[in-house]
């Protein structure tokens, strides 16, 4: 209990303001009374404690409460459970009514809980809250924040290899920017706990490449992170958002998906009618519009049996654009390449620019690295091809106290997504298979399958999810 002395209410330093303070003061205390303090972790999502009982001595939130979808029709809810007589589920699609769809008695206290929900809607927004309540006295309850999955559409057979967006930039005044555009494919990660969460969530994208981005009068294709993507409909929406008071307008947004057009949406090339992005607002498609889509209703994405060297190198190039962003940039004018060393081997170069280094100011250099594809045994005894980067080097002379720590990371994501990609060769026959053969580099600095005397076989004639290739990352320092 707060006290306050009457000496202090005597003493000059008693005013106004104190007299705010002193009602603040009593105001938390009864608040308190009433309902428990919460300490979040800003940097965990889903992690907090909890001060003091609230409402009932009995009655305690649910913390640390998340979702999972392991098929379209069912969601998986988990929860950290402290106390409480009675704990409800309510759930809402798609924005409609909330429903309780299952009652407990009292859990085991101080454990985590679980419930499957196998009856959710295939496709839509399954949203979800838990209560919890003292069951003689339903007035004493409390409600979670809500969560919401969006679940799969059932196409198992759309998986995704490659996300791509054109942006068309109209050819008129200001419509270009120097400042960074950001992707996103899914809500972000960083949300608050005490509101609202979405499922998936995360993938976005910091656009960058070596021409002179999102300048007026272009049309340009951009390579996509696909982090938490794998297939069609872990996409819920499309969204274009910028920081910076360096405006840019836009005409025409497309995504495409393995080249194959999902969604696409055009507006105008006029000062007043294209769509204006500035630091104050972002240009949003939502599953509702994306999904209504013709082009999404028919999508049909073709065998995914390699990669070509293009795909390659705009691939690695928009790793390197992405993660350099807030540190550096590529290098305007240059070019990413490859050269075929054989089909083991191939010989990248990412042309990059850091800023503010250490001492140095910003540091203007070329990253060179080789990709090495090697024979090896996994766990289990099967012939697999492993994947590697050796050979880091760099035009400049300060690699290793400058550009090696952020270029590091940046490979080992390299690293992960070419590893991604070749796994995900879909099983296709690939005729009368000889012996020997096996993933590897192609003359024009792609990935395809060769046949050859090594014993880098791909099994029973295929080459398979999740057995071709593992990857050897980079250890980051």
């Amino acid at each position: 209990m707060t006290t306050i002395s009457k000496k202090f209410i005597n003493s000059g330093a008693f005013n106004s303001k104190a007299i705010l303070l002193i009602v603040g003061l009593l105001a938390v205390e009864n608040a308190a009374a009433l309902q428990k303090a919460t300490i979040f972790n800003t940097n965990t999502m889903g992690q907090f404690g909890w001060v003091e009982p609230t409402i009932d001595p009995g009655v305690y939130p649910v913390q640390d409460f998340t979702l999972s979808s392991p098929s379209p029709t069912s969601v998986g809810l988990g929860w950290y459970n402290k106390r409480a007589p009675q704990t409800q589920v309510i759930r809402s699609i798609n924005g409609g009514a909330w429903q309780t769809i299952q009652t407990f008695a009292a859990l085991p206290e101080n454990k985590y809980a679980s419930f499957l929900d196998e009856n959710a809607a295939a496709d839509s927004e399954n949203c979800y809250a838990i209560i919890v309540s003292d069951e003689a006295n339903t007035g004493a309850s409390i409600t979670s924040p809500q969560r919401c999955y969006v679940t799969r559409d059932g196409r198992d057979e759309l998986v995704v290899h490659r996300l791509q967006l054109r942006i068309r930039v109209p050819n008129i005044n200001d419509a270009g920017t120097d400042n960074g555009v950001e992707v996103l494919l899914q809500t972000p990660t960083g949300l608050v706990t005490t509101v609202t969460n979405w499922y998936p969530r995360g993938n976005h994208t910091w656009l960058d490449s070596t021409d002179d981005d999102l300048e007026r009068g272009t049309n340009k294709t951009y390579d996509l992170m696909l982090n938490n993507i794998s297939q069609a409909s872990d996409i819920t929406l499309i969204s274009l958002r910028k920081p910076g008071n360096d405006s840019v307008c836009v005409a025409e947004f497309e995504l495409l998906i393995d080249g194959q057009s999902a969604f696409q949406k055009s507006f105008s090339d006029g000062q007043t009618s294209c769509q204006w992005l500035n630091g104050n607002n972002q240009l949003t498609a939502f599953r509702s519009e994306t999904r209504s889509s013709p082009a999404w209703a028919n999508l049909d994405l073709p065998f995914f049996v390699g990669i070509d060297g293009d795909w390659l190198r705009s691939r690695i190039e928009a790793t390197f654009g992405h993660s350099l962003h807030g540190k550096g940039e590529l290098r305007n004018g240059s070019s990413t390449t490859s050269r075929f060393v054989s089909e083991s081997k191939l010989a990248m170069s990412v042309p990059i620019i850091v800023h503010d280094a250490s001492i140095l100011g910003d540091v203007d250099s070329t990253v060179h690295f080789d990709l090495v594809l090697s024979p090896s045994v996994d766990t289990n005894g099967n012939t697999v091809t492993k994947l590697s980067i050796e050979n880091i080097d760099a035009d400049s002379f300060d690699l290793a106290v400058v550009l090696f720590p952020i270029v590091s990371p940046i490979l080992y994501g390299v690293s992960t997504t070419i590893e991604g990609q070749v796994q995900q060769f879909v099983p296709v026959i690939i005729g009368d298979v000889p012996a020997g053969t096996h993933p590897c580099f192609t003359a024009e600095g792609g990935i395809s399958v060769c046949a050859g005397s090594s014993s880098r076989q791909v099994n029973a004639g295929f080459l398979n999810h999740g057995s071709s290739m593992t990857a050897n990352k980079l250890t980051q320092p």
